[in-house]
């Protein structure tokens, strides 16, 4: 294996041969001498992912490893996963080692580690007890990480290894479920790391693993919000920041932010107005969303005083779709009902509300059929509909049942290994409500219609659409503008939800 190292060759057949032949004689790697050799090819610079397959392959990593055993031919059952989880823990593996070579920013920090074999170990062992549990396998898996660890006397390598086993999955969850503009996540996220680099390893891991899924899990979209969420975390780090100093940066930030935001909007909009109008949006992610051109736009046509415009800009790949107007009761549920009823599937929300009570909503949307923007047809129709439900002359159940029609036979049945589940998130000011189901035709008009009806104001909601099914993510206050914290009306709001979403999976068809 070293040899395959270091002159990028792979296994004669004659080798294969004796190896087979002698498969049986070998034995988990405990002695000094036995895992010296271990960890020299972990640590070479070129051709580890190669030939740790190809001992994958001969059977010997299994013998060498029996904790490697239960991976081999393992499929999860799911359309998540391509890959059994020998094959993803390999391809995890390789695609880390290959940014050895790459120009991006991950190939950038993947150069700065201060051990490469640490990143390779935290590879072969983020999965290791998926096979036994699927749920909890990140908790389970450091635990094992270490007995093997131990055993493979990498006791300089243990903490780290392990920790990225434990919170594989940490950075995902925050990147695409939390609001990245809130200080408040960046800290909570912060206080996982103990130094700068744990951050650069996990980092780096998490990309490899999503990128190691199948090929529709990776994308532009996700690429930017783990950067964001890394470069803000990274600060925080770096600077040795306290919480109120993060509080602080965020907020100097976000005033530096409006400031040259009015500086460039002078040019459409008079000074006074377009203050006025960011003042009256608390949400930092305002301006993290939208640029000039849009937040111009925004203003001119709340001065028009229309009951309801609609904005569409068309990206590559998907559509914006910003709807802009004033807040009234189901606001959120019947927009989101026309965009469903139009097969314009939404995969990421912003909402904000103006202190006077105008709405700012952006959707990134797709087309349902062509995955890709929407047509003229469907905008069209989007406006005129929005305007029609927005001023009573129809109903939002008409819509969805005419589109129910049309998609009756282009649906699918449900993954019954799909999770269903609603939890609930602590922060300083909301309570954030994360939804698990099936991704069904008007899920999120059904949810957010729910939530309307347990009269819970929505005030940020990170929409995430897999393959296997949804995960939504909700910051919630009550009517009167404060967090939840009842436990009895928590668990009210939890089976109501619960119930919509059982509802859906057993009438509803599962978008195809």
């Amino acid at each position: 294996a070293l040899h395959s190292c270091a002159h990028a060759a792979g296994f004669s057949g004659e080798l294969q041969d004796a190896i087979g032949r002698n498969l049986r004689r070998l034995r988990p790697l405990r002695s000094t001498a036995e895992t010296a050799l271990f960890r020299t090819l972990l640590s070479q610079e070129r051709g580890v992912s190669s030939a740790l397959a190809a001992l994958a392959e001969l059977g010997v990593l299994e013998r060498w490893i029996p904790e490697w055993k239960p991976m081999v031919a393992f499929f999860q059952h799911n359309v998540y996963h391509y890959y059994t989880a020998d094959e993803h823990t390999l391809r995890v593996l390789a695609t880390a080692e290959g940014l050895a070579d790459s120009d991006s920013s991950y190939g950038r920090i993947y150069r700065s580690l201060p051990r490469t074999d640490v990143l390779y170990l935290a590879c072969l062992f983020h999965d290791i007890t998926k096979p036994r549990r699927v749920g909890d396998h990140e908790i389970t898996g450091a635990t094992l990480a270490r007995k093997v660890l131990r055993r493979l006397r990498y006791e300089d390598a243990i903490a780290d290894a392990v920790f990225l086993v434990r919170h594989h999955l940490l950075m995902e969850q925050v990147a695409f479920r939390r609001n990245l503009s809130d200080p408040q996540t960046i800290w909570d996220f912060a206080s996982v790391f103990k130094r700068p680099e744990q951050l650069d390893y996990l980092y780096v891991l998490t990309y490899a693993d999503l990128s190691a899924v199948n090929k529709t899990v990776w994308t532009d979209w996700k690429a930017m919000l783990l950067a964001e969420l890394y470069e803000k975390t990274k600060d925080v780090l770096q600077r040795r920041m306290t919480q109120e100093e993060a509080y602080g940066a965020s907020r100097r930030a976000r005033e530096a932010a409006t400031r040259s935001m009015v500086e460039r909007l002078t040019e459409a909009v008079s000074g006074d107005v377009s203050q006025t109008h960011l003042d009256a949006i608390t949400s930092p992610a305002y301006l993290d969303t939208f640029d000039h051109e849009e937040i111009a736009e925004h203003i001119r046509q709340i001065e028009r005083k229309e009951p309801v415009a609609t904005i569409f800009r068309h990206r590559s790949g998907h559509s914006e779709v910003t709807i802009i107007a004033r807040d009234h009761p189901f606001a959120l549920s019947q927009f989101c009902g026309v965009l469903a009823a139009n097969d314009a599937n939404i995969f990421d929300a912003q909402i904000f509300t103006r202190s006077d009570g105008m709405i700012i909503d952006r959707f990134r949307v797709y087309d349902l059929l062509t995955r890709s923007v929407l047509n003229g047809i469907q905008c069209e129709k989007i406006q005129r509909e929005l305007t029609d439900v927005v001023a009573g002359r129809t109903d939002i159940e008409h819509l969805l049942e005419r589109h129910r029609m049309r998609w009756r036979r282009r649906a699918r049945s449900g993954n019954p290994n799909v999770r269903i589940d609603v939890e609930f998130e602590t922060h300083p000011s909301f309570t954030i409500i994360d939804v698990y189901a099936a991704d069904t035709l008007g899920f999120l008009y059904r949810i957010t219609d729910s939530m309307s009806r347990l009269e819970l104001n929505i005030a940020f909601a990170k929409i995430a659409t897999r393959v296997d099914g949804i995960v939504d993510s909700f910051y919630v206050l009550d009517r009167s503008g404060a967090k939840i914290t009842d436990r009895e009306r928590l668990d009210t709001i939890r089976k109501e939800l619960l119930s919509t979403i059982q509802k859906l999976a057993a009438t509803e068809l599962v978008v195809a």
